[in-house]
């Protein structure tokens, strides 16, 4: 890393509703040739866990590459043990609840991040990016026992609820960005674009059985959920800075969009066929689209330097 500048009032470059911005300068590795490596990791509690991966990098006079990519599969387990007193104004008890949970939890991952920098010529070169989180499995059994006691200790009701939670995510980020010098009078444009996918699936089935201080069965509820999540975002702009007499002139145009979708069906499994419940049910979507367009003039002296701007946004949401 080169430097990092905090930019409290960013300039007409910068989008409208953004506070302080880091620039983040980032320096290159500068030797040439073949790197690699491997990489296992083995560590259990009560349950293991694992992490196989490799890294690999090559650089030559044109080409910087790097890839990574990492597989973890995991086992982890919780149990927790409660006890919650309800007391009566004069202070003496009015009950007594002792709670036991388990969670037992089974992941995959995988997770891949690769960088390719091309040197096109003299004035130009390409970056490309890639940044993936895959997680197809984080399935769980969930198990719980809660038992009530009067303010004798008698038991009076318990219950347990048991359930399954099946989880899957995905997490992509794309970049290109590419930069080229105009000229001979020291000019520059930049055009990038980006591009996140988010995607969440979870279906759960849940069972509660409640049972009378005689520990037998007074009523049970079972119901499923299965919600989804998407969300894509993708940007793309461009930047063109150059000098302008003894001043130096900035301007750009940026186009970001946002597509979520998300929802929850809600199942009723208390008889033989699951029923769906409308009014436990929801969906929801959103559609954002933003066009921007800045410029702005900038002029140092000696001692002093004045910098102004305009930036223009136009949202569109649906």
């Amino acid at each position: 890393m080169r430097s990092i500048e905090v930019i409290t009032n960013p300039p007409a470059k910068y989008d409208a509703e953004g506070g302080a911005i880091l620039n983040i300068q980032t320096s290159t590795n500068p030797s040439i040739g073949y790197k690699g490596s491997l990489n296992a990791t083995y560590a259990i509690g009560v349950v293991p866990k694992y992490l196989v991966g490799t890294s690999q990098y090559y650089k030559n006079n044109w080409l910087n590459f790097f890839a990574s990519y990492n597989l973890s599969t995991k086992r982890d387990y919780k149990e927790d043990e409660g006890m919650i007193e309800f007391y009566e104004p004069n202070g003496s008890v009015n009950s007594l609840w002792l709670n036991n949970f388990k969670r037992n939890t089974r992941t995959l991952s995988h997770s891949f991040n690769s960088i390719l920098d091309f040197t096109l010529s003299e004035k130009s070169e390409l970056s490309l990016s890639a940044n993936i989180q895959l997680t197809p499995k984080a399935d769980s059994d969930i198990s719980g026992l809660t038992e009530i006691f009067d303010a004798q200790n008698q038991p009076e009701f318990s219950y347990t609820t048991n359930s399954f939670l099946a989880n899957n995510q995905d997490n992509i980020l794309l970049d290109a960005t590419f930069t080229t010098s105009l000229g001979e009078n020291g000019a520059s444009l930049i055009a990038a674009a980006n591009y996140l996918s988010y995607e969440d699936g979870q279906v759960q089935d849940l069972r509660s059985d409640f049972f009378s201080s005689e520990g037998e069965l007074d009523s049970q509820n079972l119901f499923k959920t299965d919600s989804e999540q998407n969300t894509q975002i993708y940007t793309g702009k461009i930047d063109l800075a150059t000098p302008w007499g003894s001043s130096s002139l900035e301007s750009g145009l940026k186009f970001s969009g946002i597509r979520s979708q998300s929802g929850m069906d809600f199942f009723d499994n208390n008889s033989s066929a699951p029923v769906f419940v409308g009014e436990f049910s929801d969906d929801f979507n959103y559609d954002e689209n933003i066009y921007a367009a800045y410029a702005s003039l900038s002029k140092d002296w000696e001692t002093w330097s004045i910098k102004g701007g305009l930036r223009g946004e136009y949202t569109d949401v649906a």
